[in-house]
C-alpha cells in the first residue's frame, strides 16, 4: 500500500515536473525538452509497474499493449539526447536524432504484432510466423543488450571529453 502510494506520488511528480519544464520559458531549450520527455517516459514505466502490482491488467487486458512496449529503450535515448544537446557547443551532429529511436520503434512494432495475437485476439500468428517472430525476438534481445548500455557509456565519455577539453583550454 505504502509502496504503491509512493510510486503514484513519483508518477505525479514526474508528469508535473515534465510539464513545467516543457511549458516554462525559464527552461526553454531543446535539451530541456529531452529532459521532460525522459521524465514522462520514467512516469509511464512507473505507471505500468503500478498497474502490474494492482493487477489492473487482469481487469483491463488491452492495457497490456502499454505494458508490453519496452519503454526502457527510450530512457537512455532521451538521457543521451539531453546530454548531447547540453555538451554539443558546435551544433554539428554526425547522426540525426531519429536514428536513436529505431530500437524503440522496432521493439514497439514487434510487441504490438505479438499483442494483436495474444492480447487482442485479432488474428492468430501461424507456425511459420512464430518462428520468424522468435528470430526477431532474438534481434530484439541483442538490441537491448547492446543499445541500452551503449548510450549511457557513450554519454559518459562525451562528458569526460568535454571536461578534459575545458581543462586544457582553461
Amino acid at each position: 500500500m505504502i509502496y504503491t502510494t509512493l510510486l503514484n506520488i513519483a508518477i505525479f511528480q514526474g508528469i508535473i515536473l515534465g510539464l513545467v519544464i516543457l511549458k516554462s520559458s525559464l527552461f526553454n531549450s531543446k535539451s530541456n525538452k529531452y529532459l521532460a520527455y525522459l521524465l514522462f517516459t520514467l512516469s509511464i514505466k512507473l505507471l505500468t509497474h503500478v498497474f502490474e502490482i494492482q493487477q489492473v491488467f487482469t481487469s483491463y487486458p488491452l492495457l497490456r499493449f502499454i505494458n508490453n512496449i519496452e519503454w526502457v529503450f527510450l530512457i537512455p535515448t532521451f538521457l543521451f539526447l539531453f546530454i548531447k544537446n547540453r555538451t554539443d557547443t558546435t551544433g554539428k551532429s554526425k547522426l540525426k536524432n531519429y536514428w536513436y529511436f529505431i530500437p524503440f520503434a522496432y521493439s514497439a512494432v514487434l510487441n504490438i504484432i505479438n499483442d494483436l495475437d495474444y492480447v487482442a485476439g485479432i488474428y492468430t500468428i501461424p507456425e511459420s510466423g512464430i518462428a520468424v517472430i522468435s528470430i526477431l525476438g532474438l534481434i530484439h534481445l541483442a538490441l537491448a543488450v547492446t543499445f541500452i548500455p551503449f548510450l549511457p557509456i557513450y554519454s559518459y565519455f562525451m562528458i569526460k571529453h568535454l571536461k578534459d577539453s575545458q581543462e586544457k583550454n582553461g
